[in-house]
């Protein structure tokens, strides 16, 4: 018994949505030496705080309790006065 031909449809998936936006003047790092992060943010934050004149908000998510202490420990070294 033949039913006939088989049609079968062939639509495109829609792209998938993009992650929102970063706010304006926000930067993501990644691949930062271990170790270099407290350098790296010393750095930015001292610069970010001299363009706007006043000290400036960063964000940095550590992996562990043990990078945190790590950060502060390299935070210290690299900036010991605030950087503002």
């Amino acid at each position: 018994m033949s039913r006939g031909p088989v049609s079968i449809s062939m639509a495109k998936k829609p792209p998938p949505e993009k992650p929102p936006a970063l706010p304006a003047g926000a930067e993501t790092l990644i691949g930062v030496p271990e170790g270099y992060d407290g350098s790296v943010l010393g750095q930015l934050a001292a610069e970010t705080s001299a363009i706007a004149g006043r000290p400036m908000t960063l964000v940095h998510v550590a992996r562990d309790d043990r990078r945190v202490g790590e950060l502060e420990a390299s935070l210290a070294f690299f900036s010991p006065a605030p950087a503002y």
